[in-house]
């Protein structure tokens, strides 16, 4: 009975402590170096990660706690002193997690309300089905119905590396790497999605999503600003595009359809390796996720690409963000106040409802396209 306590008391310090770090920056640093220490194993983008489940998976993290409350009251840590104390945390974290889901499901009716007026005829009012059931959902959908396939640590170093002496190669190829996310359909190619990750490397739960949604997602590991240079990142990004021209064929991807979502500073080193590294129309469209400046890298929304910039929190009317906003091409930008979750650096709109503004967008390039 006093290690059921002890047990259950333990999980639910960890467990508070990691659906804090979904909201406050500081408590995130501190579990990515207190937990490495312990478990020497854990780097701290594994902490990421888990953070970007409590937030993004808040309704599966809510019910993993439930289950193991009820498991340790079957056990009888209840019959302890400390319970009460120990439950009452437990019911606090309970909480926060359930605040998060009905922010996510606000977020999301925001995000859908968007998509609606901008890539379809129809009117806000004539949508079909019951809103608000298609948002809570989207909260226990993991990958969404279909299954896809996923191709880790695919190595994506060219031949005139190769020749490089060993010491070099072997410090390229231990970096070079990247991931695949396909659709499950092999009838047909795909169009392709490059997703620049920003400062922190934790893959997003829409990844997945999109790749369901019909699209190739390439996913690569790359010298990510600001601990290395813009030239290092851009190249980086130049390699992994002409990967995708010369192989992305094999995942039933097709190359000539190939987009990009730069999340935080990745949109601005995407943007940079288009402006001055790859052909015109290598990259058909940009979606930028919350971008971000970084040193010398600083993010424009006056791109030479159809571009679909959005940015968390309130529009700046005196900026030139609001005035792109009526621009009546292919360029948007959008600030929208309540997407969410907010959590470690992050202040992009993590959620599968971004995805389907993220699939609408692309679908509307290449429709646009078709028609001209």
């Amino acid at each position: 009975m006093g290690l059921t306590i002890i047990c259950y008391a333990i999980w639910v310090a960890v467990s508070s402590l990691f659906i804090v770090s979904a909201f406050q920056l500081e408590v995130h640093k501190f579990l990515s170096k207190l937990i490495p220490k312990f478990y020497p194993g854990v780097s701290k983008y594994n902490v990421a990660s888990l953070s970007a489940f409590v937030s993004e998976k808040s309704l599966e993290f809510a019910s993993v706690k439930f289950l193991i409350m009820l498991f340790a009251d079957k056990l009888g840590a209840s019959s302890s002193s400390v319970y009460g104390k120990v439950f009452f945390l437990d019911m606090f974290g309970l909480g926060s997690l359930l605040s998060l889901i009905v922010a996510n499901v606000i977020g999301a009716y925001h995000l859908d309300d968007v998509n609606e007026k901008l890539f379809s005829s129809s009117t806000v009012s004539s949508k079909s089905g019951f809103m608000l059931t298609k948002h809570i959902g989207r909260l226990s959908v993991n990958v969404a119905s279909g299954s896809i396939l996923r191709y880790p640590y695919i190595s994506y170093l060219p031949n005139w590396l190769l020749a490089k002496n060993n010491a070099e190669r072997l410090v390229y190829k231990s970096h070079l790497l990247l991931n695949v996310f396909s659709p499950d359909d092999k009838s047909k190619n795909h169009p392709v999605v490059l997703w620049a990750c920003g400062r922190n490397k934790a893959e997003s739960v829409i990844i997945p999503y999109l790749a369901s949604l019909g699209f190739v997602v390439v996913v690569p590991n790359y010298a990510q600003p600001p601990r290395y240079s813009t030239s290092e990142s851009v190249l980086f990004i130049k390699l992994c595009v002409e990967w995708i021209s010369e192989c992305i064929h094999c995942f039933h991807g097709d190359p000539s359809q190939l987009y990009a979502v730069g999340e935080d500073t990745g949109a601005a080193v995407v943007m940079e390796c288009l402006s001055n590294e790859l052909p015109a129309d290598t990259i058909h469209g940009l979606f930028a996720l919350a971008p971000r400046n970084n040193r010398d890298l600083q993010w424009s929304i006056k791109q030479s690409v159809h571009t679909f910039t959005l940015i968390p929190g309130f529009p700046d009317n005196n900026s030139e963000d609001a005035a792109k906003q009526t621009d009546p091409t292919l360029h948007k930008t959008m600030s929208l106040a309540g997407t969410v979750p907010y959590f470690y650096k992050f202040s992009s709109p993590r959620t599968l409802a971004t995805g389907d503004l993220i699939a609408g967008w692309l679908n509307h390039i290449n429709t646009s396209k078709k028609v001209n």
